[in-house]
């Protein structure tokens, strides 16, 4: 599916091959209604000119991706589920397999064709949304934040879409992602609705797992008393440039809750944005004492620090230590490309560019700098 609806044509249905109406098992094929065939190539035909049934099979999904109020859908619908019983079940495992693999135009082409196919699952909704998910995330390593949010504004709806239907997966994977951007409140509703879901069931695919991340991620949102709302707000003030108003709120917080280290690594990543790196890398450093030195993302924000500080060992050690944690992150290794060129190596320094563009192909830094050296 990596071709658009212009790529499709179609044709009588006294036309279609062999391989597709035996797929069909007796299925009546309307003689009024012409079947779309979406051609990849004129040489992807077989040698007499014979369409494959699987083009006929792909024009119907291109159908329902880019056309899906065409007036003979229902039609297509049922020639689909006729031809192909489990085609849901396919393409949702494929999108979520080409999200993986970073490959989005795919993961959301296939994603297209699911609504159009099913449009009041709410299975469909999860996967798309797990797609956007994903696709954030992407764009959030790559430094493209304004995409970054509106992919996660778009998941967020499409989240919630899935658990309006009480589907437990749609609230644990809800919660995650409501954990992930530090909205703890909605975290803990998602994780307990999800657990009040799946203890009702039986036989669901590392349900117990899921419930013990679950309760886990309960348990810790209370003894770190994230449901604050000052924590929420000065999150929300910082990632909207509000910097200072966060900082505030979030040592007012710190003073109720001196112990909470995602609160101390708050205030220094508003101290970062603001260029005050001394103080930043004193709140990443109680970051680490209050329990936060088991991420990479405290040790890459305390290399930032050291590294502005022109403290160039102690960023390197930083980045190491970040590494250990996350040793597939992008956005470490191309912090440490910027440190390597800090320090007059270039020839590491673009090693670690081209690592971190292995990674992620879009990361801007790595890009920019490999052009210029």
């Amino acid at each position: 599916m990596d071709f658009p609806l212009d790529s499709v044509s179609f044709i009588p249905p006294q036309n279609a091959p062999a391989d597709f109406t035996d797929s069909l098992k007796g299925f009546p094929l309307d003689p009024a209604i012409p079947l779309p065939v979406r051609r990849e190539a004129p040489e992807a035909l077989s040698g007499d000119g014979e369409i494959p049934g699987e083009m006929i099979l792909a024009g119907i999904l291109s159908v329902f991706a880019y056309d899906p109020e065409n007036e003979h859908a229902g039609y297509y619908r049922r020639l689909l589920l006729r031809a192909r019983p489990g085609i849901k079940q396919e393409l949702s495992a494929a999108a979520l397999l080409k999200a993986r693999n970073d490959d989005f135009a795919l993961a959301e082409e296939i994603c297209l064709a699911l609504r159009g196919l099913s449009p009041e699952d709410g299975l469909c909704a999860l996967n798309y949304a797990a797609v956007l998910d994903r696709k954030g995330e992407f764009y959030r390593r790559s430094g493209l934040h304004e995409d970054a949010d509106a992919c996660e504004e778009e998941a967020r709806r499409y989240y919630q879409r899935a658990m309006e239907e009480d589907i437990p997966e749609a609230h644990f994977n809800g919660g995650l992602f409501f954990f992930r951007r530090r909205d703890f409140a909605r975290a803990k509703d998602c994780f307990e609705t999800y657990i009040a879901l799946a203890q009702g069931l039986s036989g669901g695919e590392g349900a117990d797992e899921k419930i013990g991340i679950a309760l886990d991620s309960i348990e810790y949102i209370d003894t770190q008393n994230l449901e604050d709302e000052r924590f929420k707000s000065a999150y929300e003030l910082i990632s909207s440039g509000q910097e200072e108003k966060g900082i505030r709120l979030i040592r007012d917080f710190l003073e109720a809750h001196g112990d909470v280290w995602n609160a101390w690594f708050l205030l220094g990543w508003g101290l970062r944005l603001l260029g005050r790196f001394g103080d930043a890398k004193r709140a990443f450093r109680q970051a680490v004492r209050c329990g936060g030195g088991g991420t990479g993302d405290t040790w890459n924000e305390l290399a930032i620090c050291d590294m502005e500080l022109g403290l160039y060992a102690e960023s390197e050690g930083d980045l190491l230590s970040a590494l250990e944690l996350n040793p597939e992150d992008p956005k470490i290794m191309s912090n440490m490309g910027v440190l390597k060129l800090k320090t007059h190596n270039k020839t590491e320094a673009a090693t670690w560019f081209r690592a971190a563009l292995e990674y992620n192909p879009g990361d801007p830094i790595a890009r920019a700098a490999l052009d210029n050296l």
